[in-house]
């Protein structure tokens, strides 16, 4: 997966998608077009059919259909919301692992006992 924003100099919105796809997709929007949410999604799922998605061992179409979609929504807040009251959510949060997630160090041991 592999999404890429920007604001233009002129206030306008890109978002390239790529590595999720079989060719990269490229939406823009105006600065005065800027999209909300469900505008946002509505282009998204338009302008990428579910057969451009890859389908392969690293993920089922399905699972990268959606996380398009998350990501798009992340990187347009990002960039065209103003600043949260609180820290940002971001997708990729997954350091340090949690306390309860198992190690492969410990995954061995169960398995013996």
């Amino acid at each position: 997966m592999l999404l890429i924003g920007r604001l233009d100099a002129d206030g306008g919105f890109v978002l390239t998608v790529t590595a999720a796809t079989k060719r990269p997709v490229q939406l823009r929007f105006a600065a005065a077009e800027a999209p909300d949410a469900g505008r946002l999604a509505a282009a998204v799922g338009h302008s990428i059919p579910a057969e451009l998605y890859h389908d392969d061992i690293h993920g089922l179409p399905e699972w990268r259909r959606d996380m398009t979609f998350r990501l798009a929504e992340e990187i347009r807040t990002e960039l065209l919301d103003p600043v949260p009251a609180g820290p940002p959510t971001v997708s990729g949060d997954f350091w340090p692992p949690h306390a309860t997630s198992p190690q492969p160090s410990t995954q061995a041991a169960q398995k013996e006992a």
